[in-house]
């Protein structure tokens, strides 16, 4: 996957007790990572360990992504100052980078996930895109009966047909 856009944030020098931690809620990113070094340089590079480690992203993209933070910063390295005090062992420079992921080529079924919900005389049968929430196709009260009379779909396996029956309409390459 592609790193679509990002933000840094930048928590300066604090001690891990006392560290408030970082998080997505109430902003338009899905993830985020939080680095911690001696100065702000050994920061973001844990930062961009982390996204290399733990993301399912493309070769190549941390890379891409630490030339465009540094260009959009209009800095060639990342500064080495403020320096955490060697005699004060428990301070740390933290640093966190929240980003978007893109999904890049073709979706595959472990790329999508199916959400179903019935109640009564209520019915929705959903296929989204996992990594962007996007609906890909869905279906809600009659139609999901007459798509599972037609075979279209099959209600022993939602998940599977739904994801066959999304790429015979052409709405998964």
């Amino acid at each position: 996957m592609k790193i679509a856009d990002y933000e840094i944030v930048d928590h300066g020098l604090d001690y891990p007790d006392y560290f408030q931690g970082c998080g997505c809620a109430y902003t338009p990113f899905d993830n985020v990572v939080t680095g911690i070094g001696m100065n702000p340089a050994e920061a973001f590079d844990d930062c961009l360990e982390q996204i290399a480690w733990g993301e399912n992203v493309d070769e190549g993209e941390v890379e891409k992504l630490e030339k465009r933070i540094l260009k959009d910063l209009h800095k060639k390295t990342f500064p080495k100052r403020p320096r955490a005090r060697i005699k004060n062992q428990d301070e740390y420079y933290h640093l966190s980078i929240r980003y978007n992921l893109e999904h890049t080529g073709p979706i595959e079924i472990e790329d999508t996930e199916c959400h179903t919900w019935f109640e009564r005389d209520r019915a929705h049968v959903e296929l989204r895109n996992k990594h962007t929430d996007e609906t890909i196709l869905e279906f809600w009260d009659e139609a999901v009966g007459e798509t599972v009379e037609m075979g279209f779909i099959n209600s022993q396996d939602w998940h599977g047909s739904m994801y066959e029956y999304a790429k015979h309409l052409g709405m998964i390459d």
